[in-house]
């Protein structure tokens, strides 16, 4: 088989582009799992003291950063 230069050079970016892409799959998943050891955290904390508020809004913040993270990961694996 006969490669040309474009060819060769077309499946280097396409290997890349995996590449990258598997590495930002990883770095998302330790992301989401470095937020859901702090949700739990805050979860426990929330037990102990049920009515703070300042727990309750930064446990609505980490929700919302978890859910963009898990998107992201849902988008990068369908893809």
């Amino acid at each position: 088989m006969v490669f040309k230069t474009a060819d060769v050079g077309k499946a280097a970016v396409l290997g890349f582009g995996k590449k990258r892409s598997m590495m930002e799959l990883q770095n998302l998943q330790e992301a989401l799992k470095v937020e859901i050891q702090i949700h739990q955290k805050l979860v426990s904390q929330m037990k102990q003291d049920p009515q703070n508020a300042d727990l309750k809004l930064q446990l609505r913040d980490l929700q919302a950063k978890i859910t963009a993270l898990s998107e992201r990961q849902n988008q990068l694996t369908l893809s």
